[in-house]
């Protein structure tokens, strides 16, 4: 069987020398050394090895992984790996998909003209309140749920809870970050009280555009006349408001002049 030099096998295999002697010095990749000039040969049997340890690196396996796969794994061990990296990758792949979903949840409302309005169902959401109008909820439940949700973005977002009187009246505002039902079960989340559910729900959406006085001003806390216009709707429309009312920022934008939030108004309808 010929023999190869580090550098003609390298070239061969496309890869570096470094990539040779590393994975030597691990003990996958064999040579023959020659007594007399000390140098390493290889045989053609080398490139499987060298093509496998490029396949599992590739599927995400790290050194010590790749090592076990390709030297000391028995069966069993090597079920346990494939399925293992199997599920790491059907998870990318959900949270893929749902990035795009959101992506186009945010060019759509981007797109969409303040003032419009459909009749939609809001789908079903947990709601974790972290503040009540002006005041942080100091609960060390809620704060501890918070942090936890916060490591699930993106699939939480910001929103506001309105608790809106049958006579019009504003009596309190809860910001805090909801998650869909739906999104929470596919991805395997546990939630439980201190958050709140909130079943899918008949809604009037209404798209806000809220201009701030300048393009470095911070969001200012939104008054009943906010969503005002859309309040009317219900009266027009002899709707009658059947819960509370959710407001979702979804995001920022400026024209040169004035810092815009954009709002997704979801007031729940018999």
């Amino acid at each position: 069987m010929k023999k190869y030099k580090i550098g003609q096998l390298a070239k061969m295999m496309c890869v570096s020398l470094d990539f040779i002697r590393f994975y030597e010095d691990k003990g996958l990749i064999a040579s023959t050394i020659d007594i007399n000039n000390h140098y390493h040969y290889y045989d053609i049997s080398q490139s499987e090895i060298i093509y496998k340890i490029q396949q599992y690196r590739k599927l995400g396996y790290n050194v010590n992984e790749t090592v076990t796969l390709l030297k000391d794994a028995n069966k069993e061990q090597l079920a346990s790996l494939f399925s293992s990296r199997s599920a790491v990758h059907n998870n990318n792949l959900k949270i893929s998909s749902f990035a795009i979903r959101y992506l186009d949840f945010l060019q759509t409302v981007l797109n969409t003209e303040a003032e419009t309005w459909y009749i939609s169902l809001k789908p079903a959401i947990w709601f974790l309140p972290h503040t009540q109008d002006d005041d942080y909820l100091e609960d060390p439940d809620i704060l501890s749920a918070y942090k936890t949700w916060n490591e699930q973005v993106p699939f939480v977002y910001s929103m506001d809870r309105w608790v809106i009187d049958s006579d019009g009246t504003l009596r309190e505002i809860n910001h805090g970050r909801a998650i869909e039902c739906t999104v929470a079960d596919e991805f395997g989340l546990k939630l439980y009280s201190p958050a709140e559910r909130y079943p899918e729900k008949r809604c009037i959406e209404y798209y806000l555009d809220n201009e701030n006085a300048s393009v470095n001003a911070v969001r200012p806390a939104l008054d009943l006349g906010s969503i005002q216009n859309a309040l009317d709707v219900v009266r027009e429309k002899s709707f009658v408001l059947d819960g509370d009312v959710f407001l979702r920022h979804v995001l920022f934008y400026n024209d040169g002049l004035h810092r815009h939030d954009l709002f997704v108004v979801y007031i729940p309808i018999e």
